[in-house]
């Protein structure tokens, strides 16, 4: 069956959605034209969407992550019209339909990455920033604004373009390509288990 179309957000590709449990929340992403700072909220229950409201500290995005705290979606990374990659990225609050800025220190800037959301914190990892794959990432918590370095000990192959899922103690990171300027197909995969705060640890990967 079709959905409504009225005030849906502008046709667009490379942006993200997450699901709130009662709605869709899409956000971001490009056209021919410019890259967005925008989006809108679906509600299957009554067929409609809603614009979400737009921010002035939040970068129009494509190419990002977001992720679903339970109360808030996160945005992170990606491009923007000036460039990329980006280190931008906002927190959105469907309740009151605001924005809340990320503390200033987060990982280094990069597109093609991850993000898992652990049930405390959102996980970033790998990505590229142009000249390089990444083998870092990042964890955010949403309770104290702070942004933590993860391990790099024991990380897989710096990858972009991959794909990482949460088993609910876990973040499994497969696949994607390495290095950033060419297209080898990377078949490996890494275990990050966030740990005690301030003992994060890649516990295994395996390289073929």
């Amino acid at each position: 069956m079709a959905t409504q179309t009225e005030n849906a957000p502008a046709a667009r590709f490379v942006h993200t959605a997450v699901w709130t449990g009662s709605e869709m929340i899409v956000w971001g992403g490009i056209d021919e034209n410019a890259a967005f700072a925008s989006g809108g909220r679906y509600f299957p229950s009554t067929d409609s969407w809603l614009a979400t409201s737009t921010s002035s500290e939040v970068s129009e995005l494509h190419r990002h992550t977001a992720a679903w705290t339970g109360s808030e979606m996160i945005v992170w990374g990606g491009c923007t019209d000036n460039g990329c990659p980006t280190a931008n990225g906002g927190r959105y609050k469907p309740i009151t339909d605001e924005w809340l800025p990320l503390q200033s220190s987060p990982p280094d800037a990069r597109s093609g990455h991850t993000a898992v959301w652990s049930g405390s914190e959102m996980i970033v990892w790998g990505g590229s920033n142009s000249a390089s794959s990444l083998e870092s990432g990042g964890r955010y918590n949403v309770n104290t604004n702070i942004w933590q370095a993860t391990q790099i000990v024991g990380a897989p192959t710096g990858r972009r373009d991959h794909t990482a899922v949460w088993t609910g103690g876990e973040m499994t990171v497969w696949g994607g390509l390495s290095p950033a300027s060419a297209l080898i197909f990377v078949d490996s995969m890494g275990i990050y288990t966030p740990g005690a705060p301030g003992d994060p640890l890649f516990v295994s990967s395996f390289e073929e």
